[in-house]
């Protein structure tokens, strides 16, 4: 997909069968469509189940429609918001950052102490 994003620019559209596939990488566009727009356009997709998959396969947003579309759009927006995202990631940091003081204790902070990560 990126050699095709380098070829033909931020917006493309391929066919999978006889069904359109608009690829975009242009994220101000992605958030109108996603965010602005979907509940108007986006919700009403005409998707068929995949035969053969998993049941949750065909439970993801991009198989979803209707209702069933916006309630799970909605979580994952509320799951993915920027304060959301920013309080995981500082705890993502102290976590890292305290990882990182453990490997120095444990190393003697020079590496000298070697120790045998196999499991």
């Amino acid at each position: 997909m990126q050699r095709n994003f380098q070829k033909y620019g931020k917006i493309y559209c391929t066919f999978r069968g006889r069904s359109p596939v608009l690829h975009i990488q242009d994220l101000n566009l992605l958030r109108q469509i996603l965010i602005k727009d979907s509940l108007d356009h986006f919700g009403q997709r005409n998707r068929r189940p995949v035969s053969g998959e998993s049941d949750s396969v065909n439970k993801t947003l991009s198989m979803l429609h209707g209702e069933q579309w916006k309630v799970l759009r909605n979580l994952v927006i509320a799951a993915f918001s920027p304060p959301v995202v920013s309080q995981r990631l500082e705890f993502v940091n102290a976590s890292v950052e305290e990882f990182i003081q453990y490997w120095i204790d444990k190393t003697n902070g020079d590496g000298s102490n070697k120790m045998d990560l196999r499991v």
